[in-house]
């Protein structure tokens, strides 16, 4: 399922889901999560810490996942995130 990426970090990320995948984020439910960066692909797995109405409805579902412990290739996607910010 694709979603938009909003907010990455180094511990999870904040997404915006369509509204019709409500049932597919409850609290705790493991995920993998797929993210292209450039041409770099990670593969995270992670888990569900909460899902609720985007603070404009017509935006869809606010995601909000964590990632597990420890992230491989975190000094990557540290890398992409600060080159990003900066």
């Amino acid at each position: 399922m694709a979603a938009r990426l909003i907010d990455p970090s180094e511990v999870g990320l904040r997404a915006i889901a369509a509204q019709d995948h409500r049932d597919w984020f409850q609290p705790h439910v493991p995920v993998t999560v797929r993210i292209l960066l450039s041409s770099d692909l990670f593969q995270i797995p992670g888990s569900v810490l909460l899902a609720k109405p985007a603070a404009r409805m017509d935006l869809g579902l606010e995601v909000v996942l964590l990632f597990d412990r420890p992230v491989e290739r975190v000094e990557q996607l540290r890398a992409y995130l600060n080159a990003r910010a900066g």
